[in-house]
Order: structure tokens, then C-alpha cells, then sequence
């Protein structure tokens, strides 16, 4: 029996083949939920299709088989017509037959067509949105790309929706916004071509909510034995949200904050809401780490770049228009363009 090619399905980290209509479709994610697991099984998943004895097939072995089966369907179709044309009563006028037609028949893998990659003058904006309260982030995200779909962690988006094209939101459901599978199976199982910018406002309940509740159960004697689960169960949350923001292709943003401190001598010093290591993490999907101020002498909010893929940093570009207008086309010709590496207006280095 010639082996079939009869879905999309993907095989988790614990080795376990899912099948669907579509890979990362409602139905993978109801069967994951159905057999226990959490959904941190799908990070790292391989992707492919099963054949009729529910083994995974790589795209390329998929292929493989669906061309032997259009050789094995070509080769009998010609061994009938041959058989037939055997049989058939000579050309009275003495011409020869005219040529047998082989009509190919559609394959459930018909080999796949590539087309050309599409270049654009920019990259995605992948970017980290960092600030202060009060020095406009949330402002920053009306000038994005519309229209945006918004992860509003912490409900406050209400407050510059107006400013905004047509924004849509993740879920009704307010604690989809601070779950981390909620949000990636919202994401996956969506068609998200038509949006502008999947907007995360803002990561730090999410992660800050999960270490509280973590070591809340620790201390109660409520969670498991190894006490790191609650930091553990944190860095899955983070992997899901960002891999999950990235793979359609879209601009994406998330917003974290600065906060002030002081450190074990009482100095007093400036904090983000998200560690170190949370920080390095969230570099391998962004291009660019934005950071939001403002002039203490003039009052005037100042966007500065303090990490870049492209190896620029360092760059202040000021609101000269208000509300934002126009910053992020300027942060990337800062970022991108050639010649503004000899343009020192409207851009100056950070000191």
C-alpha cells in the first residue's frame, strides 16, 4: 500500500504527533489542552504532516510522497491508455494516432511553488518600548503601523484608544491578556495578515504575576518541591508571548518600564521591570530597544535608541511634533538609511 499523506500535524517536545486542518489550528490547540498538557510542549515543535499511519512527515518527505504518487497514478493511467490504444481499429485514412493526452491528476502535495522574497526598505519593527510613566508610551503606540491588535495586560489602553485606527483587542476576556498560552493560542489560531502592530501593553504584570503567585505557593507550601518552578513557569510564559507576537510577520511592540530604586547603599537608581536575563531573551526576536524620556530643563519627550540590531545606538531623536507624530519613520532612517549617518539633524548621539 503506497503511503498518504493525510494532514498537517506537528510533534511536541514530549514526542507526541497532533494533527489539524491547519498547523496551530483551534483543533491542535483543543487536542494539547485535551491531553494535560499546559501548552509549553508547543515551543520548539516540529512541523510536517502525518501520513494514513500517523507518523510525522517532514515538508520535504511530504513532498516526496505525493510525487510517488502521481508517478504510480501516471504510470498505470498510461498503461491503461497504452492497453487501449493496443486495441483500437486502425486509421482508415493511414495516419498515425493522434498522441495520447496525460491529464495530471491533483495530488493532495502537489509540489509547492516558491515565490520571490519580498524586499522592503525596512525590516519589521520588532521593537522594545521602555520608559518612565508618564513620558507617552502608551501615546508612542498610536503612531505604529494601524491598525493594532492590542494585548492590554495592564487595562489601561482605554486611555489612548481614540487616538488609534480601528484597534482590536486579543480577547472580552480581561485574564487573556496576562496569560501566556491564552495569548499564543489566540495568535496562532488567527489570521493576522491585515493588522498593523501586535501591540503587548505592557509585559510586567505578566511576568511579575507569575513569580508572585509562584513564591505565594512556596511559601504556603502549595507548589512543587523545586522552587525554581515559579521562574521556570515565568521564561515559558515569555517564550510563548514572544515567538507567538513574531511568527506572522507583522510589526510588533512590547512596552516594559523603568522604575527607581535604590540600591543595598540607598542610592537611589533606575530599575526596568524586567530582569537581565529576561532583557537577553527578548533580543533574539527584536531589532531595536526604544527608550522613552523626557528633557528635565525643556520638558520635551526624547525617544532614544539604546540597542539596535543594526549596530546603531545611542541615538535621541526629540518630539518636535508632539503626541509623537513622525518618531518612529525617523528612528528607522536613523536606524537603516546611509545617508543619515552623516546627518546630525534632526538626530544627535546620547550622551
Amino acid at each position: 500500500m503506497f503511503r498518504r499523506v493525510i494532514c498537517p500535524a506537528i510533534r511536541l517536545a514530549n514526542g507526541l504527533v497532533v494533527c489539524g486542518a491547519k498547523h496551530f489550528d483551534s483543533l491542535m490547540m483543543r487536542t494539547v489542552l485535551a491531553a494535560g498538557m499546559n501548552g509549553t510542549e508547543l515551543v520548539g515543535c516540529e512541523l510536517g504532516y502525518a501520513d494514513q499511519e500517523g507518523e510525522l512527515l517532514t515538508r520535504e518527505q511530504a513532498r516526496e510522497v505525493g510525487e510517488e504518487r502521481r508517478r504510480a497514478r501516471l504510470s498505470a493511467r498510461q498503461r491503461a491508455e497504452n492497453k487501449e490504444a493496443d486495441s483500437a481499429p486502425p486509421d482508415k485514412s493511414g495516419s498515425e494516432l493522434a498522441p495520447v493526452s496525460i491529464i495530471q491528476e491533483n495530488d493532495t502535495m502537489t509540489p509547492k511553488t516558491f515565490g520571490s522574497f519580498k524586499k522592503t526598505k525596512y525590516p519589521p519593527r520588532q521593537w522594545g518600548l521602555v520608559g518612565f510613566a508618564g513620558t507617552g508610551k502608551s501615546t508612542f503606540l498610536a503612531q505604529l503601523l494601524q491598525p493594532l491588535l492590542v494585548i492590554d495586560a495592564d487595562g489601561r489602553f482605554h486611555e489612548i484608544a481614540d487616538k488609534c485606527r480601528d484597534p482590536l483587542t486579543l480577547s472580552d476576556n480581561p485574564n487573556d491578556h496576562r496569560d501566556g498560552l491564552a495569548i499564543a493560542t489566540a495568535l496562532q489560531g488567527a489570521e493576522l495578515s491585515g493588522i498593523g502592530t501586535i501591540v503587548l501593553d505592557s509585559i510586567t504584570p505578566i511576568l511579575r504575576l507569575s513569580i508572585a503567585m509562584g513564591m505565594t505557593k512556596n511559601e504556603r507550601g502549595e507548589g512543587p518541591k523545586n522552587k525554581v518552578a515559579a521562574f521556570q513557569d515565568k521564561a515559558n510564559q515569555l517564550r510563548l508571548i514572544q515567538d507567538s507576537m513574531v511568527r506572522p510577520g507583522v510589526d510588533s511592540v512590547i512596552v516594559w518600564h523603568y522604575e527607581k530604586g535604590r540600591d543595598d547603599k540607598g542610592q537611589e537608581q533606575k530599575n526596568q521591570t524586567i530582569s537581565r536575563t529576561e532583557g537577553e531573551r527578548l533580543l533574539r526576536s527584536m531589532n531595536a530597544i526604544i527608550a522613552l524620556d523626557k528633557d528635565e530643563n525643556t520638558g520635551q519627550r526624547l525617544a532614544k535608541v539604546t540597542w539596535s540590531r543594526a549596530g546603531r545606538r545611542g541615538i535621541v531623536i526629540p518630539d518636535t511634533e508632539g503626541f509623537w507624530r513622525g518618531v518612529p519613520e525617523r528612528i528607522e532612517a536613523a536606524l537603516y538609511d546611509e545617508q543619515q549617518k552623516s546627518v546630525e539633524a534632526p538626530l544627535r548621539e546620547a550622551v
